[in-house]
């Protein structure tokens, strides 16, 4: 695999200090179009922009279908045919260069409005369906908490069918910490947390003296947090639109950009809303339609959770899952989209089962007082209040672990490979323990009662997840490469593969250049 560099964006509490090494944005945000409902209720009731585009099409020739040259049976050809002598009235020749001046306007505009360059001025394709044009297209779909071997279950026929007809990696590996916030603002950056800034679900930020807490959209929701640029801002300042329904981050606004439609989480969205919101945004006109488009599903990760990766509740939920992946391709199927768009499902991270009997209890070890109360379960994420008690406190565990299924470092000494050291918010003393142990503090821990975890050492098996795609640039791989199965990979290549598709120009990440697919 082709080496990953490292890059390392800077978190400031001034929104201008944030990934200098990007351009910034312009243009304020237009709060009007936070919310997707109004916008396309405004479509619904004013379909003109798309009966106009029919309109402009009629007489073109077919797409791919060209004259012989540009003027080829122009009218000017039939006049000096018909009589050259009159070619030399200078009445004529002011007539025949106006015709010529608008047939080029007119193929001008042609060019323009149906085969447009994106800010960095690559053309982008004009594919139709029959009826319909459309760009290159991506879905990310995300199945939180989707372990890679639950493919194996044989209760998944439809997400069988998917990656056959496409590509799937053995397993996409997840960023450490194996967790939900961290993972999924990595695929869509191509960053590790400790470039981004998303180092946990909660953590403490010592430069703004304040924190972050994911079930509080108050906190989580301010562009304060969010380093780095997520590919749906990526597309839309290269003139592209995107939408994004409940994915991390797509609530904040990022180097000025939001989503250009954009629904925010809510735990009372189903699987059948999110095919809906996908194929709502698919049948917007031309001019409207999002090139990308990703959903987030949470419901395998809370039933691994709550009843245990090995569980029939799990099976269950699992055969629903499929069926919405069902829903979605016989939704581009009706609208003969599957040789235009091209549909990757992810996942963050894996699950194991756990028991309460598996707890290490850091009040048995020293002083909980005198640290942050930060939630990193299954991790030991320690901050003491005092910067002189770290030393203390760091040798306490250390001297407890011999012999014991954990290891603690302080975060200049955690290892390379988990690139997870090189940002203030991760602190100052990280404990991983291993499967199936756990870190608490205290005995009331809220954890008590789960049958299943994550957030492990990133390479665990059990913490793999998944990545199955299906779309044009995924057969042509496929065919390339003559299997539909390859190696697994990283987290951090989502990011570049989307852009590539898209013909967008990637901001920086730690990815492969040029998408690891096709390098």
């Amino acid at each position: 695999m082709t080496s990953l560099p490292h890059v390392s964006v800077t978190i400031s509490e001034n929104e201008d200090d944030v990934d200098k090494s990007s351009v910034e944005s312009t243009e304020p945000v237009d709060e009007t179009n936070r919310g997707s409902n109004e916008e396309l209720r405004d479509v619904a009731e004013h379909p003109e922009s798309g009966q106009e585009r029919e309109e402009l099409l009629s007489g073109h020739p077919e797409s791919g279908q060209e004259r012989e040259g540009l003027l080829s049976g122009h009218p000017a050809d039939e006049l000096l045919q018909e009589n050259p002598d009159k070619a030399r009235n200078p009445l004529i020749l002011r007539i025949l260069m106006l015709l010529i001046l608008l047939t080029v306007l007119v193929s001008s505009i042609y060019i323009l409005v149906f085969f447009p360059k994106n800010n960095d001025g690559v053309t982008l394709p004009l594919l139709s369906n029959g009826t319909h044009d459309f760009h290159p297209t991506v879905i990310l779909l995300s199945l939180d908490g989707f372990r890679y071997d639950y493919l194996t279950r044989n209760v998944t026929p439809y997400l069988t069918k998917f990656y056959q007809d496409g590509l799937q990696a053995k397993y996409l590996i997840p960023s450490f910490p194996s967790i939900t916030f961290p993972n999924h603002y990595t695929i869509v950056t191509g960053l590790y947390p400790e470039s981004h800034g998303i180092v946990g679900n909660s953590f403490y930020d010592p430069d703004l003296k304040d924190y972050f807490y994911y079930k509080d959209p108050k906190r989580s929701f301010d562009s304060k947090w969010w380093g780095g640029e997520p590919i749906w801002v990526t597309a839309v300042k290269q003139g592209q639109k995107s939408g994004v329904s409940q994915w991390v981050g797509s609530s904040s606004v990022i180097k000025g950009f939001m989503p250009t439609y954009h629904h925010p989480y809510d735990p009372n969205v189903t699987m059948d809303d999110q095919v809906s919101r996908v194929m709502n945004w698919l049948d917007l006109p031309f001019d409207e339609r999002p090139t990308f488009i990703s959903a987030y599903v949470s419901d395998v990760d809370s039933i691994g959770h709550s009843k245990g990766p090995d569980s029939v509740e799990l099976n269950d939920i699992l055969k629903s899952t499929d069926n919405m992946t069902r829903s979605l391709l016989d939704g581009l199927n009706r609208r003969n989209l599957t040789g235009i768009v091209n549909f990757i499902i992810v996942s963050d991270h894996g699950m194991i089962a756990i028991n309460d009997s598996k707890v290490i209890y850091l009040e048995e070890i020293f002083n909980t007082s005198k640290i942050y109360p930060l939630d990193g379960y299954p991790l030991a994420n320690i901050r003491p209040y005092d910067d002189s008690e770290t030393s203390e406190i760091y040798l306490k565990l250390k001297n407890e672990s011999l012999n014991k299924p954990w290891e603690c470092f302080l975060r200049d000494e955690i290892p390379e490979r988990y690139h997870f050291r090189k940002s203030h918010r991760i602190s100052p003393i990280l404990c991983i323990p291993l499967i199936p142990w756990a870190f608490s503090y205290h005995r009331n821990s809220t954890s008590k009662g789960l049958m299943g975890t994550h957030g492990y050492d990133n390479l665990e098996s059990t913490m793999r997840g998944i990545f199955l795609a299906s779309g044009p640039e995924f057969r042509a791989v496929a065919r390339k490469s003559k299997t539909n199965v390859i190696n697994g990979f990283y987290n951090v290549e989502v990011y570049n593969i989307i852009a590539k598709i898209l013909r967008l120009t990637p901001a920086q990440n730690n990815g492969t250049v040029g998408g690891i697919l096709w390098t």
